[in-house]
């Protein structure tokens, strides 16, 4: 399934395509790989549809258990589920992935519940117009002018915001309209029955109020039908262009599905259904129906409705003739209709008098529909299989289920030679790579020679292409301590007294950052506490702070200026490391920004080109960001290497050191760590003599330790007191 909803056959998925993934989000398919097998593999019935996978291929899935309760009939355990009983096995259930061989009748296998992001859909008319030599536009509208006389047609507007109103018309159009589009102009037509003049006549003030088009309802003289004519090309071509032609064609705009407003999207579906739903009023069970011979459609709407905590089933029917289109059925039943006429207000439905709800095929929570496994068999294949890779979060949905995607982990890394140190050796944490609920990418941070970085990056320009790899914008902002320096010297105020205010602002909750200047003058010391906690050098630079603003009125003025550019972007750079690589030229993808450099080697000046997107909003839509990062220290052992090769005639294998040198442990337990990578500052050198390292574990250990939170909370104490024996070794679970 795409970011839109529209269904896509595995084999034709491209690279740069955005798909929808478990969680809900929308990103892009970085890799496709195909395999030869020749093997079982699992089917899986489920929703009314079947799936295909190789036995290996991960789901995400609820393994159940039978109800306890001996009155009922077999049926599975669930959270749903009304029954008293002293023993809840659905209380032990974890959602989690698991090989498609292991699933089992009964389970449950999830679809996710995506959010729209609430920005809101303005269109802009004139991206879906033809650009003639008689369309004429501005800042407000578009129009016509025709003939020598430059006759001009009544004015559209240009700008047309998704609301309820056009949440309406777009109802009726996707599923009643069509458009009629030549050199002379255009017509938007609409088609209901006889008894759905309410409908009709309900278009006519749309188009009016929205469009400035006026139009005619006509009656059928062989039929009991009617028709809605509007003449406007303009409209015409919006609609075709937005929602399709032809109702095999017909799709809810992508910039709907994505970013509409939940309470008109809730419109559109209920005028969808206006169109062509059935209210089930004749139905002897809880049950509604939304045809179309659109399959976009139809898996659109089933995503919408996800969205709002309701499951619908789509059943293809079979075509009558050879010459008609397929048909789609979105159809919804059982308990979760009670709530649809509170949703979906614009098209009510009569439900039958009924007591009791077989509605065990689903659940839903907050984040997915649970839709339980119908069956599950193996089945022989020989042939092409398909897989995709998702950034992120590694997944991506099937018309039915979410599915994992192809991914590795740090073993992969080791064997693959992107890191040197074996994670079964030193019993790293795979879980860091292949934990599902892992939000970013695993990050590996790859360090180069200084001297050789821009080597390796002009590499991987040759390598992937050199319109696909860019440098990165950094947006560097005013922070309190400085835009306090700069205002003071505008103002011209004394460097050593806007020296000594600067120097009150303390840091802030990670190393790096300050208290803003708002935060200084407004907050309350209980206000700062609930943020910060307790901290007494912020409460104390707090009271010097304003004491000292209080009692100079030029400070106060400047500060008063200060407050106002507190934050704000001061100029651009380039990420120290940052580089990023897209599957396709970044100039499709992103914009660009350049800036003018002299070569070091030419003293030439030269464009080098960025990313107007910082590092977190690339990460966000998906791009692969990569820090090359230039190390001092690399470029020293290399030196090291070299000068004993010249001195003593030996070659160094810096993999192949004793990791249980005595000589070096006593160094390190002295503190004589100054040029040691890592190891130099003064407050790591107190450590080393505290703590007294004889293994390469405790080296780990320090690295891990020396951070401002096992720092502030007491934790390296502890652990220099337990290394010693001062203090007895607890575990917080036998686990551990």
């Amino acid at each position: 399934m795409l970011g839109s909803g529209e269904i896509k056959p595995i084999k034709e998925v491209s690279v740069g395509d955005f798909v929808l993934t478990h969680r809900g989000a929308v990103l892009p398919v970085l890799n496709t790989y195909r395999y030869e097998v020749n093997e079982e593999l699992v089917e899986v019935e489920i929703g009314g549809e079947k799936l295909t996978l190789t036995g290996d291929h991960k789901v995400l899935a609820l393994q159940t258990e039978k109800c306890r309760v001996k009155s009922v009939k077999e049926t599975v355990c669930k959270p749903t589920c009304n029954r008293y009983c002293k023993d809840k096995p659905y209380e032990k259930y974890k959602l989690r992935w698991i090989p498609a061989e292991e699933l089992k009748k009964d389970d449950f296998l999830v679809f996710p519940r995506q959010k729209s992001t609430q920005k809101g859909v303005v269109f802009d008319l004139l991206r879906y117009v033809e650009k003639s030599k008689a369309l004429r536009w501005d800042e407000n509208s578009l129009y016509y002018e025709r003939g020598s006389n430059r006759l001009q047609t009544a004015r559209i507007p240009r700008f047309v915001k998704f609301d309820h109103k056009l949440a309406k018309i777009l109802g009726y159009f996707i599923s009643e309209g069509y458009t009629k589009i030549d050199e002379h102009g255009g017509v938007v037509g609409f088609g209901f029955a006889e008894w759905e003049r309410e409908y009709a006549e309900e278009l006519l003030r749309l188009f009016k109020e929205v469009f400035n088009v006026e139009g005619k309802i006509f009656k059928s003289s062989t039929r009991r039908a009617l028709k809605v004519e509007f003449k406007t090309k303009i409209v015409a071509q919006f609609l075709r262009n937005l929602c399709g032609d032809r109702a095999k064609n017909k799709r809810i705009p992508t910039e709907v599905v994505l970013h509409g407003e939940d309470e008109y999207v809730k419109t559109l579906i209920a005028y969808l259904f206006r169109g062509d739903g059935y209210d089930g009023r004749s139905s002897k069970t809880a049950s509604i129906i939304y045809s179309t011979t659109s399959r976009t459609l139809a898996y659109q709407l089933r995503l919408l409705l996800a969205r709002f905590g309701f499951w619908a089933s789509v059943i293809k029917g079979e075509r009558k003739r050879e010459n008609w289109n397929t048909e789609y059925r979105v159809k919804l039943s059982g308990k979760q209709l009670l709530r649809w006429n509170e949703t979906f207000k614009g098209f009510p439905i009569k439900l039958p008098e009924q007591r009791f709800f077989r509605n065990d095929s689903f659940f839903v929570d907050e984040r997915f529909i649970y839709v339980k496994v119908r069956s599950v068999k193996k089945v022989p294949y020989r042939g092409e299989v398909y897989d995709i890779t998702v950034p992120f979060d590694h997944s991506y949905t099937t018309s039915t289920v979410a599915i994992h995607n192809s991914a590795g982990g740090s073993l992969v890394a080791y064997a693959l030679g992107i890191t040197d140190i074996d994670p079964i050796k030193h019993d790293l944490l795979f879980e860091r790579f292949l934990n599902p609920e892992r939000v970013s990418m695993p990050d590996i941070d790859v360090d180069f020679c200084q001297d050789r970085r821009d080597d390796v990056i002009d590499y991987v320009r040759r390598k992937y292409g050199r319109d696909n790899v860019s440098q990165i914008i950094t947006y560097n902002v005013l922070k309190s301590k400085s835009v306090i320096r700069d205002v003071c010297r505008a103002l011209g105020i004394p460097l050593e007294k806007a020296d000594r205010l600067a120097k009150l602002i303390p840091q802030g909750e990670t190393q790096g950052s300050q208290l803003s200047l708002e935060e200084m003058t407004d907050w309350s010391i209980d206000q700062l506490k609930e943020k910060y906690g307790e901290r007494p050098d912020i409460e104390d630079a707090v009271i010097k702070f304003r004491q000292m603003v209080n009692s100079d009125p030029s400070l106060k003025r400047a500060v008063d200026i200060a407050k106002k550019l507190d934050g704000l972007t001061r100029h651009t750079g380039f990420h120290a490391a940052g580089v990023v690589i897209a599957p396709k030229p970044l100039i499709e993808l992103v914009p660009l920004y350049a800036r003018k450099e002299k070569d070091k080697e030419t003293k030439q000046e030269k464009f080098i080109v960025a990313t107007q997107y910082d590092m977190g909003v690339l990460e966000e839509i998906g791009l692969l960001k990569m820090d090359f990062l230039g190390l001092k220290t690399l470029t020293e052992l290399d030196h090291m290497k070299k000068m004993v090769k010249d001195l003593y005639g030996e070659d160094i294998d810096l993999l192949s050191l004793n990791y249980e040198d005595p000589k070096v442990y006593d160094l390190l337990k002295s503190g004589r760590t100054t040029g040691v990578f890592q190891l130099e500052s003064r407050g790591m050198q107190q450590l080393l003599v505290r703590l007294k390292p004889d293994r390469f574990d405790d080296l780990i250990a320090v690295l891990a330790l020396y951070r401002p939170g096992p720092l502030k909370s007491g934790l390296v104490d502890s652990f220099v007191r337990r290394k010693h024996g001062e203090e007895p070794i607890e575990y917080e679970f036998p686990q551990l």
